[in-house]
């Protein structure tokens, strides 16, 4: 019986680095930090529930860089 090696991918390896100031955090903090924020900017406009909140552009690939890499 042939077996095959599983490959895994750590996701703590993720890293995020904004292309126009350099910040960077673990890619999957900084998206609960954006979930956050666009929840508290949700309550400061007084949005109602089944209102759309307005979208954000979500960059392109390169803005995510693995330390894997």
């Amino acid at each position: 019986m042939a077996m095959r090696a599983r490959r895994t991918v750590d996701r703590r390896l993720y890293l995020f680095v904004c292309v126009h100031c350099g910040y960077s955090n673990n890619a999957d903090i900084n998206a609960a930090i954006n979930i956050k924020n666009r929840f508290l900017d949700s309550l400061e406009a007084g949005s109602e529930k089944g209102q759309d909140m307005p979208r954000w552009p979500r960059g392109n690939s390169n803005q995510t860089k693995s330390l894997s890499s």
